[in-house]
């Protein structure tokens, strides 16, 4: 489920090995070509010929570049969603969805990758790049904003503009998400259904079952992802999945 930065074998799943381990999340970008075939639990690197993976044309920049920020911080593993689950097995793309969020908490720092903002900005600033970079409008990244602990942006060279806890205040008046959720002082049960949903209601997705099921760790709901069905069929599911107690906050008179 990982891609490896060294050439050894690969622990079958992202949760069940003691090694420290990093996960990327970035808007994906047109033309983003992000290579599979490292990343397949059938790709055995001590197998390959002798030559170094960093040399392989098909190797999508941004891989390159992630694996580096993730070496020079010591680790040996980093998980990219768009290399790492095969999406043509809707077995393992159900698996990954559900399971998805608690990687993301699991993770030892999780860096997030910010194409649209630049180095050498005032971040702070009200017309700052950071606070309208289309990574905090993407569906999918509400629950890896949130998820893990320690959150690390990154700028368009890959460089550090800071961790989540420093920039608390400025995410808080991007996305109206309390403080006390984004530094996980308080679970998110306890945050109302009605307060999650505003959370996502600005984001967007590319396929539109996924504004159902990027939520599933956001209500700690498990569920089977189809595709190919109608949002409101996805949502109606989703809304099914959730605790009894909780759905008077979401529909009133229940």
């Amino acid at each position: 489920m990982r891609h490896w930065i060294q050439p050894e074998p690969v622990p079958s799943s992202l949760h069940d090995s003691s090694e420290s381990s990093t996960l990327l999340s970035a808007r994906r970008s047109p033309g983003d070509r992000d290579h599979v075939e490292e990343c397949s639990p059938n790709y055995h690197p001590e197998l390959a010929p002798p030559r170094s993976i960093w040399d392989d044309p098909e190797l999508s920049p941004k891989i390159v570049r992630a694996c580096a920020v993730a070496r020079a911080n010591g680790y040996q593993y980093l998980w990219i969603d768009s290399c790492c689950i095969d999406k043509s097995s809707s077995s393992e793309l159900s698996e990954a969805i559900n399971s998805m969020y608690a990687w993301y908490s699991q993770a030892h720092v999780c860096y997030a990758y910010l194409a649209d903002v630049s180095t050498g900005e005032n971040h702070r600033e009200r017309s700052s790049r950071f606070r309208s970079s289309r990574w905090f409008r993407r569906g999918w990244t509400l629950q890896e904003l949130i998820a893990p602990l320690h959150l690390v942006f990154l700028s368009q060279d890959w460089s550090v503009i800071g961790p989540k806890y420093a920039f608390v205040d400025i995410v808080q008046e991007i996305t109206g998400i309390s403080d006390e959720a984004l530094l996980q002082l308080k679970p998110l049960d306890q945050f109302s259904v009605a307060q999650r949903l505003s959370w996502a209601s600005t984001r967007k997705t590319t396929r539109v079952e996924d504004q159902a099921y990027s939520l599933l760790g956001i209500f700690d709901i498990n569920m089977p992802t189809l595709y190919g069905e109608a949002t409101t069929l996805s949502l109606f599911q989703m809304v099914s999945a959730i605790p009894s107690i909780l759905l008077p906050q979401f529909i009133p008179g229940i």
